[in-house]
């Protein structure tokens, strides 16, 4: 009894599969979405750029702090005075030249936001519209 219930409802289910609509298409239009795609943007600017020193301020105000040093001091002071001078005066020779001009550098950026272009179109699907043919006009 099982058995001849199987068969017979898998027999009903095979029929069901093998029937078809058939149809004639009258029109098609596409479905399309408004929507923003990225798009990567890359900048050019200007940046301000410290110029490295030179030196020149710390060996002059050496040289010369050793000499004011040699000529301040007498006897065994004079050393003394002038490796002061040596060791004191290339601070304030760096101190006098400062830091360098700042210089502007233009620099291309990497891509840092995306934006969105609002008027791109994504298509989603087709709006199909059909009409049913039956029986022998199915050709």
């Amino acid at each position: 009894m099982k058995k001849t219930v199987f068969l017979l409802a898998l027999a009903g289910t095979a029929g069901l599969s093998a029937a078809q609509e058939m149809g004639r298409v009258i029109s098609s239009t596409p479905v399309v979405n408004q929507v923003g795609v990225p798009r990567q943007v890359c900048t050019t600017e200007a940046v301000p750029v410290q110029v490295a020193k030179s030196g020149a301020g710390a060996v002059i105000g050496g040289i010369a702090g050793g000499a004011m040093g040699n000529a301040v001091g007498g006897g065994s002071g004079r050393a003394a005075a002038t490796i002061l001078g040596c060791w004191a005066a290339p601070f304030l020779g760096d101190r006098i030249e400062g830091s360098g001009p700042t210089q502007m550098q233009t620099c291309r950026t990497a891509p840092r936001r995306l934006l969105r272009k609002p008027d791109d179109c994504l298509q989603r699907g087709l709006r199909i519209r059909w009409q049913a043919v039956l029986g022998a006009n199915a050709k």
